[in-house]
């Protein structure tokens, strides 16, 4: 393959406090390509308030003078460099498009800065950019005469959010406009999109190689104390779980636990007293790599979304996640991608039936069908997902 560097800009940090897909996206291209990974930029009033946190600190002189901006964080890694742009104005508060428009290309230009201060001092002749769901700053590169290929990858519903879809649904349009072709972790991601541009599907992968050691890790301390069988769902609690199916969940079960892992970003479990319930218990936020414990240590895992538009456009990372550990999984029928995983999953229509299937994938597990799990996930690995760019980005890289 030619010889050409790959610069990303995602919404997620190196040093972020959640795992990263496009992280691990980019962590796996270091292994045969040098990668320039763009911090998602800090704005001014974000350096102020988190001015004595590490990853404030650790950033200081590249945010305000621009020195140290180039750094590779992960020691194993040769070709993975982090890259931190100057401090941004915080401007996303604007509502008219023209005002906010006239900041951001003042915001646009302290980023692009860096990126031609990065081409510069690195030698860059010939790069691809890849935009990851992140079209506020660098829609394309494509003006740098370095860069031989820009593509804007789509990994959620941006209208989803009310404060990013004020702005960010005309911005990503306009970043798959520009870009030489998009991709899409989803395949209502992949419809919606292809308007603009042609769009590949690339859905999300998992660390296999990680999940598939379950066995090993000892049992969380949350988990010595409970007697009986173990429910886990593992992720963010946001709008997007079914909170009451939970409650119901739980209440139909008694004498089973539910464990909900991961940090929690609405309220919606307190105002219907699911936090109440004595089998129901929350852990907070958990590193990547304890995560496999608390999978090989249950009964059952759960993808307890509610069916809609914002669920409609996800491919759940935690879907591989389970089944490489061969751990039954009850799931709603969401998406279109996650009926893809009908073979091995239970996919369930409504409240009643969750309940249900939760208690039959328990009760009718065994050995080859957890072996059959792993088997169907085992090739959804982020080494796979790179090879899949790479060959994309072969077909259509110019001469």
């Amino acid at each position: 393959m030619e010889k050409f560097d790959i610069i990303i800009l995602g919404l997620a940090r190196w040093d972020g406090e959640y795992s990263s897909t496009t992280l691990s996206l980019a962590k796996e291209l270091a292994k045969t390509h040098r990668v320039f990974y763009i911090d998602n930029p800090f704005t001014l009033n974000a350096v102020v308030k988190d001015f004595k946190k590490t990853q404030v600190k650790r950033r200081l002189k590249a945010l305000f003078f621009g020195k140290d901006f180039i750094q590779k964080p992960f020691p194993e890694l040769e070709n993975f460099h982090s890259v931190t742009p100057k401090w941004v104005l915080p401007i996303n508060w604007i509502n008219k498009p023209q005002r906010y428009d006239s900041f951001n290309r003042i915001n646009r230009a302290r980023v692009l800065s860096s990126v031609r201060k990065l081409i510069d001092k690195m030698a860059i002749s010939k790069a691809v950019f890849m935009n990851v769901y992140n079209p506020f700053y660098l829609p394309s590169l494509k003006e740098l005469p370095q860069i031989a290929l820009s593509i804007y990858y789509t990994v959620d519903t941006m209208s989803a959010s009310p404060y990013i879809a004020k702005h960010g649904v005309r911005l990503e349009q306009e970043a798959l406009k520009q870009s030489d072709f998009g991709l899409a972790t989803s395949k209502k991601l992949q419809q919606d999109s292809k308007q603009y541009k042609q769009v590949h599907y690339l859905p999300n992968a998992a660390n296999i190689e990680l999940f598939s050691t379950a066995a090993s890790y000892e049992k969380p301390k949350e988990y010595k104390d409970l007697e009986g069988e173990i429910i886990v769902y593992t992720g963010n609690l946001m709008v997007r779980e079914d909170y009451p199916m939970l409650k119901k969940l739980a209440e139909q079960y008694p004498e089973r636990h539910l464990l909900l892992v991961g940090p929690i970003n609405t309220n919606e479990h307190v105002k219907i007293g699911l936090d109440k319930l004595p089998n129901v218990h929350f852990t907070g936020g958990k590193a990547l790599e304890e995560l496999p414990g608390y999978l090989a240590h249950a009964h059952c895992a759960i993808i307890p979304f509610i069916p809609n538009e914002l669920t409609a456009g996800i491919y759940p990372l935690k879907i591989n996640e389970y089944l490489a550990t061969g751990i039954p999984v009850v799931s709603t029928k969401f998406s279109e991608d996650i009926k893809g995983f009908k073979p091995v999953c239970y996919l369930a229509e409504n409240h009643e039936e969750f309940i249900e299937m939760v208690d039959k994938a328990i009760k009718g597990n065994s050995e080859e069908k957890a072996q059959a799990r792993k088997d169907f996930a085992k090739d959804n690995n982020w080494t796979n997902r790179a090879k899949q760019l790479l060959q994309l980005i072969s077909e259509n890289l110019p001469n």
